[in-house]
């Protein structure tokens, strides 16, 4: 009785998933790039988090230079690496975020001007 008991309760969770997975599907087929666009800037925060993670878990940084830079250049390093997000997203999606905006801010300008 038990075991029915978890079989219905697994299927239940099955079925309420599968439900789900078919509503993306067709939001992703009703929306196209729009839905592609907005997962992907919802991403970024995360990805941009994820890279500065192992900053996070350092107590203490000693810097050595013969100029002074060292610090401006791990800011630069910082800046560099978010900078790519960009380019890594169309690496791994084939999504181009900067294409994606540049059209929708175009968008915004044509419907603003009508």
């Amino acid at each position: 009785m038990i075991g029915e008991a978890e079989a219905a309760a697994k299927e239940a969770a099955g079925a309420a998933e599968a439900t789900v997975l078919e509503k993306k599907a067709e939001a992703w087929k009703q929306y196209g790039d729009a839905a592609m666009v907005q997962m992907v800037m919802e991403k970024m925060p995360e990805l941009a988090a994820n890279m500065a993670a192992p900053l996070a878990n350092t107590k203490e940084m000693v810097f050595v230079s013969n100029d002074g830079s060292s610090a401006s250049t791990l800011t630069n390093d910082v800046s560099k690496m978010l900078s790519q997000l960009p380019a890594t997203v169309q690496g791994l999606t084939g999504v181009d975020v900067r294409q994606l905006v540049r059209d929708k801010v175009g968008q915004s300008r044509d419907a603003a001007r009508e």
